[in-house]
């Protein structure tokens, strides 16, 4: 929700040509942000180690990710993010709008900024290569099955879901270190918040079932095939007819 909500903040930004909420509010929202992100990127790689445990150590997944544990990796998630958001916390970071994205508040000495964009890069890169490793090998791992029943089935579909959602966050770093691509920057990071309920609909049947309930196509559909019986039973009852 909250990245959610700091994209359209930037899009506010845009528009306006300055901060919504001052200066002040502008570093507190875009550290915040900045923090979140490395959460949200190590709770992707938590979810990728979870569904390969599930899947290549499935007769210990559930030691491996009882409550407690769980508690323990949500834990060590948030302080490993913090500390990797050392220099976002030392230096406060700001959405500059005329540049289209963030950088640093208070801007460190250039040899500092090498290094911690360096370090940046080290993490994002390594984080979402591990993703994809324990994702694909999953993903093999079912592949090689020959008979898939069907909470197999149901784990791959989690597999490549989780793989199209994760994929966002690479492009975002990429195009703000690499590419310097404000636009395709800004688009990767709506992608990664904005992905999930469309590939959520695309691959689940329950949720894609409510969903055309909530928005009405299924009882618009409903009324379409019962005028459609209807039509056929009057056309071919004469035909029947003794009379």
């Amino acid at each position: 929700m909250y990245w959610s909500w700091y994209f359209f903040y930037q899009g506010m930004c845009q528009l306006l040509g300055y901060s919504l909420f001052g200066e002040l509010g502008n570093v507190i929202v875009a550290t915040t942000a900045q923090y979140l992100f490395y959460v949200c990127m190590n709770m992707n790689l938590l979810f990728a180690f979870n569904r390969f445990s599930a899947v290549v150590y499935r007769h210990s997944h559930d030691r491996l990710f009882s409550n407690f544990n769980g508690l323990i990796y949500v834990a060590l998630i948030y302080i490993g993010s913090a500390i990797m958001n050392i220099p976002g916390f030392m230096f406060l970071s700001k959405y500059y709008p005329e540049l289209g994205t963030f950088n640093y508040f208070h801007m460190p000495s250039v040899a500092f900024l090498k290094i911690s964009i360096c370090l940046e890069m080290i993490a994002v890169y390594g984080v979402h290569i591990a993703i994809f490793i324990l994702y694909g090998w999953a993903y093999i791992t079912y592949r090689k099955m020959k008979l898939l029943t069907v909470h197999h089935k149901k784990e791959r579909r989690l597999l490549i879901q989780a793989i199209i959602s994760g994929s966002p966050c690479f492009v975002l770093m990429t195009c703000h270190h690499l590419i310097h691509f404000p636009l395709l920057e800004v688009l990767a990071g709506e992608l990664c918040v904005g992905i999930d309920p469309i590939i959520y609909i695309r691959f689940n049947h329950d949720i894609r079932k409510d969903f055309l309930d909530i928005i009405g196509i299924k009882k618009l559909m409903k009324r379409f095939n019962s005028a459609s019986v209807y039509t056929t039973e009057v056309e071919t009852k004469p035909a029947n007819s003794k009379h």
